[in-house]
């Protein structure tokens, strides 16, 4: 008879019990995150480019024989070369977010106007050549945005193009009585690559500042033909190739 009533007993508490016992989670397998929709851009950007040329050469097949200088078979080495110098640039770009980090773009940039100077000395005095260079470019390249925290993020770029520089040249300009090289212009192949720190400041607008190095090759001026100008002689040049680094800060619209 107690065994009876004990299973009854035990019988009405059981469904009780369970009613309290949480019921097991239901697994659900994660679900990916969207990738960011693909974007269109133009950025736009302004700063100050450091030119420098790898050398300063002056072709003068007839001169070598008059120079106070060293020569090197046609060239006459020039003394107190100054290679350096400043100038300002500004690109503007149109590009293409493939994700929320890659993008490809085109960009035409100015490059700046450099000039590079040396010394040939000769009886009548101690000529300066003066090499002036404007240098412009068209690129492609590639990048990608990577954050460092939720607004500041890391931008490493690659760049390839066309670059188009017009070179020309006095001498004598420090004597008074200046002779002026033919102009040329060239057509190099250009590349750079560079690292740029970018702030989100919006969704759609970023502000980056960034420091890129490009190589641009040839900026000779053209040679001087029979008649030569002034005191120069036939068959003069100056030849150099030129590099530049540029600081610049810019702003960045998606849409």
């Amino acid at each position: 008879m107690l065994g009876g009533v004990a299973a009854i007993a035990l019988a009405a508490t059981l469904p009780a019990f369970a009613a309290d016992i949480p019921a097991a989670p239901i697994y659900k397998a994660p679900v990916a995150a969207a990738p960011a929709p693909a974007a269109w851009f133009v950025e736009g950007r302004v700063g100050a480019s450091f030119g420098r040329f790898d050398d300063l050469k002056f072709l003068n097949p007839i001169g070598t024989a008059f120079t106070l200088n060293p020569t090197s078979g046609n060239y006459i080495v020039l003394s107190n070369i100054d290679r350096s110098h400043t100038s300002w640039t500004g690109a503007g770009s149109v590009g293409y977010y493939f994700t929320n980090q890659i993008f490809a773009k085109v960009s035409y940039q100015y490059f700046g106007s450099f000039r590079a100077s040396g010394f040939a000395a000769f009886q009548g005095g101690n000529f300066r050549q003066d090499l002036t260079t404007d240098a412009h470019g068209v690129l492609a390249g590639v990048g990608g945005d990577f954050n460092v925290t939720d607004t500041v993020f890391l931008e490493p770029t690659v760049e390839v193009g066309v670059g188009f520089l017009r070179s020309s040249g006095q001498q004598g300009a420090n004597l008074g009585a200046a002779d002026n090289f033919p102009s040329a212009n060239r057509t190099n192949f250009i590349a750079g690559g560079g690292l740029g720190v970018g702030v989100h400041v919006t969704r759609s607008f970023d502000v980056i500042a960034s420091g890129n190095y490009y190589w641009l090759g040839r900026a000779d001026t053209g040679t001087t033909g029979t008649p030569a100008p002034g005191n120069m002689n036939p068959g003069e040049q100056l030849q150099a190739k030129l590099s530049v680094f540029t600081a610049t800060v810019g702003g960045r619209f998606r849409f």
